[in-house]
């Protein structure tokens, strides 16, 4: 079975399965913008029906790029040596998942990795512990699978520390491939300090908000 076939094969995140549902197309597609700025930042053309989830845990990803190793042609009921480092048993995951063949040369999947923040700032310690699970899952070389990975926010990230990220991390100044979250304007509710029954609202103000 192919990369993407295991990533479908595990895919069980209920808001994913729920917004296919509910949106009625069968599947998440990319639209054409964002395929584009996200094809910018990592060199390559990302098809119109690219696979997409979202939420999706690095163990699944862990175990499928492993399967892809191992030359299973389907998915056996277990694996030997299941160790801690291939299957951590923590929620932990990443926000948006493309996978696609490359245009060249089809025998290559593309897994492009998306982490996200809208309203809050990035917190490099909790990017560390993202970023240090991807590169053990990534460390060993494998010819079939060209890793990338994303950030994207209303305004480019501050602080990050990722001098020790591999370089399928970044680009080629060694910093986050990064692309714009577009928000519209949002409210943050509050309690009041000394009144807690007290509510008030204050308007939170993003670089580049679509109105």
């Amino acid at each position: 079975m192919s990369l993407i076939d295991n990533l479908q094969k595990f895919n069980r995140k209920e808001r994913y399965h729920l917004l296919v549902n509910a949106l009625g197309s069968g599947t998440f597609q990319l639209s054409e913008e964002f395929r584009n700025e996200l094809g910018c930042k990592i060199d390559c053309n990302i098809p119109a029906d690219a696979f997409v989830a979202m939420d999706y845990h690095l163990d699944w990803i862990s175990v499928a790029v492993e399967l892809v190793r191992l030359g299973h042609d389907s998915i056996p009921q277990e694996l030997p040596n299941n160790t801690e480092e291939l299957f951590s048993a923590n929620q932990r995951d990443i926000d948006l998942l493309v996978a696609f063949k490359d245009e060249q040369n089809g025998s290559i999947t593309h897994l492009l990795l998306v982490e996200a923040k809208a309203t809050t700032g990035w917190d490099d310690e909790q990017l560390k512990e993202k970023t240090t699970r991807l590169k053990e899952i990534f460390q060993q070389p494998t010819p079939l699978i060209s890793p990338h990975f994303v950030l994207t926010s209303p305004k480019p990230p501050h602080g990050i520390e990722s001098e020790t990220w591999p370089k399928w991390m970044t680009d080629a100044e060694g910093q986050p491939h990064w692309v714009q979250m577009k928000l519209p304007s949002l409210l943050q509710i509050t309690r009041g300090k000394s009144n807690s029954e007290q509510l008030f609202f204050r308007e939170i103000r993003l670089t580049n908000s679509v109105e």
